[in-house]
């Protein structure tokens, strides 16, 4: 399965206007069996993680789309700008995890975050400002 190049522009624009959380699932597994056979484009793939992952309230998706920026990013796919534009969104997203409910979405973006801070990659010390510098030292 793939989407056409209209649908897929439409979708990287609006995935997070999609109610139905197995609809949003589906749209996610579909991108990501997408990239991997090389049907789209890293540049959409980043566009769609930026546009629409913020939003995604579904955990077992939200966990799907990490492990599949993690792959993007260890097989040189994404490079170090694109995975640390993620990494400052993402970390974030642990912030409006304020109950018991989100505990374990915390603990993915936790773990996606350690993962990427362990890996050793250089975060540029200009966009270590004092509202932001907490993402890499609470990993």
């Amino acid at each position: 399965m793939r989407f056409d190049d209209i649908t897929t522009q439409n979708l990287i624009k609006n995935l997070r206007y999609v109610v139905k959380a197995s609809d949003r699932t589906y749209i996610w597994r579909t991108f990501k069996d997408m990239i991997r056979n090389a049907d789209l484009h890293i540049l959409d793939w980043f566009d769609l993680i930026m546009a629409n992952l913020r939003f995604e309230t579904e955990e077992q998706t939200f966990s799907v789309i990490l492990d599949e920026v993690l792959y993007t990013w260890k097989h040189g796919l994404l490079n170090d700008n694109q995975i640390q534009e993620i990494f400052g969104m993402i970390s974030k997203l642990e912030l409006t995890c304020v109950d018991d409910t989100m505990k374990s979405k915390a603990a993915l973006i936790n773990s996606f975050c350690s993962e990427v801070v362990a890996s050793g990659l250089i975060f540029d010390p200009i966009e270590m400002l004092p509202t932001t510098c907490y993402e890499v030292i609470g990993y």
